[in-house]
């Protein structure tokens, strides 16, 4: 399965994207995964922070997932710290 996976914002407006196969995430990173997809996580006060948003392709239906960074828990970290280093 293709994770298209994007982070935007931050006080300059940034966007940056890149796609991660779920099958080179490892264990660690899969529970983390499993943890981001359990519900979004957005806080719209927090205008200057940036937000990641997952969505799926190759599910039938449009499945997307924002997640604002500061409201990340200690179990998405492992997944959140793999999207980063992909980031383009």
């Amino acid at each position: 399965m293709k994770i298209v996976c994007m982070k935007t914002g931050g006080f300059m407006g940034s966007q940056l994207s890149c796609v991660i196969e779920l099958d080179e995430l490892s264990p660690v990173e899969k529970d983390g995964f499993e943890a981001v997809q359990e519900k979004s996580l957005k806080d719209d006060k927090m205008r200057d922070s940036y937000v990641y948003k997952f969505e799926f392709p190759d599910k039938n239906k449009e499945d997307e997932i924002e997640i604002d960074e500061t409201l990340v828990t200690d179990r998405m970290v492992p997944f959140i710290n793999k999207v980063d280093s992909k980031l383009k």
